[in-house]
């Protein structure tokens, strides 16, 4: 990938826009993509979990996890009901933490281009992939939007095969 990987650029667009000298950290939650390009569905899971990962890494934000609420809430009940070991980890009723600020965004376009060559037994074939993601970064509590900001990535993998292979 040419440049910045998206992934880590939306970490360093969240950093720059909320200032991380802040203590404690931020709580943030990011929410599903839409899919604007008519990309694959498996786009949209991979995409959302490399951006939670590549936050949490930064270590300088909470994030809660929504997209699998109904098995955080599960495991709250057993604690409820007394079916698990009380101690230190264990759930207490309310205390949800709250994400204080969210992340969410759209796939504008999915493109891929492949051009292939055979001169004299030798074939070399190309392709490149372009993805435009727009993301905002909006403030839970009133709604406003942070920050909006349009990434796009680009890959490119080349082949070749002799022998009057095709690639």
């Amino acid at each position: 990938m040419k440049g910045i990987c998206f992934v880590q650029a939306i970490s360093l667009m969240m950093c720059a826009m909320v200032g991380f000298a802040q203590q404690p950290k931020m709580v943030v939650t990011v929410e599903k993509f839409e899919n604007e390009a008519n990309a694959p569905t498996e786009l949209f899971n991979t995409l959302r979990t490399r951006i939670t990962d590549n936050i949490i890494n930064t270590r300088k934000f909470e994030v809660v996890e929504r997209q699998r609420l109904a098995s955080v809430l599960s495991e709250r009940k057993l604690a409820d009901a007394g079916m698990t070991e009380e101690n230190e980890t264990t759930p207490q009723a309310g205390k949800l933490k709250a994400a204080g600020f969210i992340l969410y965004g759209s796939v504008l376009s999915l493109g891929l281009d492949e051009t292939q060559t055979d001169v004299v037994g030798v074939s070399a074939a190309k392709g490149t992939v372009k993805v435009e993601i727009q993301l905002r970064f909006a403030n839970a509590e009133s709604g406003k939007i942070i920050s909006s900001k349009t990434v796009i990535a680009t890959k490119s993998q080349s082949r070749m095969a002799g022998d009057g292979q095709r690639v």
